[in-house]
């Protein structure tokens, strides 16, 4: 029942940060016991990366939120960078053709 509840908690938390160090210091587990876990139990592991890659995905969004008010700010190494990777005009050659540019 105990590891049931771990369970839960391990993937709530990697939703919200994908650090698995981090979260398994804050459920109290070791990562021995999270890699041995995800290894054995395939159920789990799915979960698990499931859960990494909707952790990820948050963390990227807060990520874009937070350029995206340097650049308000009038920040311009933000705005470099946002134009560099967005913007066709701005982009090199190399990354126009290796990127869908919006």
């Amino acid at each position: 029942m105990k590891k049931r509840k771990l369970e839960k908690q391990l993937i709530e938390e990697l939703e919200k940060l994908p650090i698995v160090s981090i979260v398994c210091n804050n459920i109290g587990i070791s990562r021995q016991t999270f890699y041995r876990w995800k290894k054995f139990d395939t159920r789990l592991s799915k979960k698990i990366n499931r859960a990494i890659e909707i952790g990820t995905l948050s963390i990227c969004d807060l990520s874009e939120s937070k350029r995206i008010e340097l650049i308000k700010e009038k920040n311009f190494p933000a705005i470099k960078f946002w134009l560099n990777n967005r913007h066709r005009e701005y982009m090199s050659s190399k990354m126009r053709d290796d990127k869908h540019v919006w």
